[in-house]
């Protein structure tokens, strides 16, 4: 289905093998448009710049990268280097098509499930990637979306963007509901060994929960997974509920009110790109910093989960100035891909 690439004042738009003709800088309000329906625009060696345009058009939720029924699809022979900022940013609008590629509607789209789309792929890599250096503009997104969000992301060579749809009203009081019996616990330092503790249980259930939903996924073509611990983990979030023993929280808070020496607790439990960040602060009696290694096997516990995640774990106390624990694990990739 070959068709033509033509440059027509600031417009690259076609399909086709027509990637000598393609610039290798696309930006100060040049626009990129694979063709008038879903498909494929072949290019050598690319930089996007800020002020740059990508018209990407879908018709089909579950179809095909660079083709029809499915979504545009960019395919660099070479490098794709972005040079946008998050204050010049490069534009993509996203676009969606009914089945006739007419305006409209596309078809297979539900808002309560979970999507990836590849929109470009660099054979040799993609390099100065920032998600804050993208505008996703959603004016021509036709479907409904319910309170879901869009992100971009890159996924190897792959530029990818994603629909995370509205996590569930459970899912968030379910949320609120633990951070708020935590804070009212009380926490000194050896209450903060024992909420880690069960902050990283949780984070391994997630992973392996994930595993399982995704084997499911790849059978049935359903993408039901979401991301935030708090606002995006969503449906996942009443299934970890489920594994939470009742003895096990009763034991961990009735450790927390024994340890505990503050009066005073914020904790604060966030999703900051693809991590979950914790950050728990008292206004205890604190420690010196020179005493950490005397302090038992309980930090030392709690870094070594911590990296055995791949995250990071800082510890900051003075004496008569409390503790300020904060940890950053990276959450397990939110979507099954759609073939």
């Amino acid at each position: 289905m070959a068709k033509r690439t033509s440059f027509l004042g600031k417009l690259i738009a076609g399909l086709g093998k027509a990637h000598p003709s393609v610039p290798g800088s696309w930006g100060g309000g040049l626009t990129l448009s694979p063709g008038s329906s879903p498909g494929t625009l072949p290019g050598r060696s690319q930089t996007w710049e800020g002020g740059g345009n990508y018209v990407w058009e879908i018709n089909h939720a579950a179809g095909t990268a660079g083709a029809d029924p499915g979504w545009d699809w960019i395919n660099i022979s070479g490098t794709l280097s972005i040079h946008s900022t998050p204050s010049n940013k490069f534009n993509i609008k996203l676009t969606t098509l009914a089945p006739d590629n007419s305006e409209g509607e596309m078809h297979n789209f539900s808002k309560r499930r979970s999507y990836t789309w590849t929109i470009a792929t660099a054979s040799s890599g993609i390099f100065g990637f920032s998600a804050d250096a993208f505008n996703l503009d959603v004016s021509a997104f036709r479907n409904s979306m319910d309170g879901g969000a869009f992100g971009i992301e890159i996924a190897g060579h792959d530029l990818n963007v994603t629909f995370s749809p509205r996590p569930s009203p459970q899912a968030r009081w379910w949320g609120e509901l633990m951070v708020n019996r935590w804070i009212q616990a009380g926490l000194g330092l050896g209450g903060l060994t024992v909420v880690f503790s069960l902050f990283l249980w949780r984070m391994r259930t997630l992973r392996r929960i994930h595993a399982l939903e995704r084997e499911n996924a790849l059978n049935q073509q359903r993408h039901q997974i979401a991301r935030d611990l708090h606002d995006e983990i969503g449906t996942r979030l009443t299934q970890i509920a489920r594994l939470c023993e009742t003895d096990q929280r009763s034991e961990a808070l009735h450790n927390i009110l024994k340890h505990a020496e503050a009066s005073l607790v914020e904790m604060r439990v966030r999703v900051s790109g693809s991590a979950v960040e914790l950050g728990i602060q008292d206004d205890g009696k604190g420690f010196a910093s020179a005493t950490l290694k005397s302090n038992g096997n309980g930090l030392a516990n709690m870094r070594q989960r911590v990296a055995e995640l791949g995250g990071t774990f800082a510890l900051e106390s003075e004496p008569g100035h409390g503790t300020h624990l904060r940890v950053s694990v990276p959450l397990p990739p939110a979507h099954a891909r759609v073939p």
